[in-house]
């Protein structure tokens, strides 16, 4: 069978159990973060599966074990490389920069710069550009972490809200390339820095991220849990 005959098979097989589910395809694009148009690709076989990690987010989603996909899509299962950017953005997790803020002294950037750059974390983690995503979050973190600490008083409920956003794209990238543990802790950052910032829409954000950080991870009584008590509060 060649590997068109793969995508084929494996469609239909994503198609079927979509149905079985009574899930439409925008129901499915929404839980494994994709768009329509990729479902309706996937299913008519246009379009590859490349990524054990997408694979994995179909199989919980569609609550099917993974072999039963992977056995659709043998080429799929043999990949077990790291994808591009994740050891990057593990990295700006682990970095110690809260405590640096604190000890260094050093001035930020200008607000304005930090706003555009967060914009520019959402536009690379958008376009699937991770690598690039790593390297950005590299420097955008310890800025952030900065001036949440220096900056006026009056400004640091807008940095907190850069800091949330920054890091829900980076947990929103981490559970992309199949990271469901670092994917978690950006989004409890994110979740953090948004009550700091005393905007509760935001901290209701960070909480629909996490879902799917469960949801991705097939931690379904966590993902119901999350939501019930996020929606109880709304």
């Amino acid at each position: 069978m060649t590997a068109p005959d793969y995508q084929k098979a494996l469609g239909r097989k994503i198609a079927a159990e979509r149905r079985r589910r009574g899930l439409s395809q925008p129901e499915l694009a929404r839980m494994v973060d994709r768009s329509v148009a990729w479902v309706s690709q996937v299913e008519r076989g246009v379009r590859k599966v490349d990524r054990m990690s997408v694979l994995e987010a179909l199989a919980a989603a569609l609550d099917v074990p993974l072999a039963e996909l992977a056995a659709e899509a043998p080429v799929v299962a043999a990949v077990t490389e790291e994808p591009p950017g994740a050891g990057g953005l593990r990295l700006v997790l682990s970095g110690a920069y809260a405590l640096r803020a604190m000890l260094d002294g050093r001035r930020p950037p200008a607000i304005s710069t930090l706003r555009s750059k967060t914009r520019k974390a959402w536009d690379l983690t958008h376009a699937g550009r991770y690598t690039e995503l790593a390297g950005l979050l590299r420097g955008l973190v310890p800025d952030l972490e900065t001036a949440a600490r220096s900056l006026p008083e009056k400004q640091r409920a807008e940095v907190s809200e850069l800091v949330a956003a920054t890091y829900q794209a980076c947990s929103a990238a981490l559970a992309k390339l199949g990271e469901p543990e670092a994917a978690w802790i950006a989004a409890d950052r994110a979740m953090a820095a948004a009550e700091r910032a005393g905007n509760p829409m935001l901290v209701a954000a960070g909480a629909f991220r996490l879902v799917f950080v469960f949801l991705n991870a097939r931690h379904y009584d966590q993902a119901a849990e999350t939501a019930r008590t996020a929606a109880q509060a709304l």
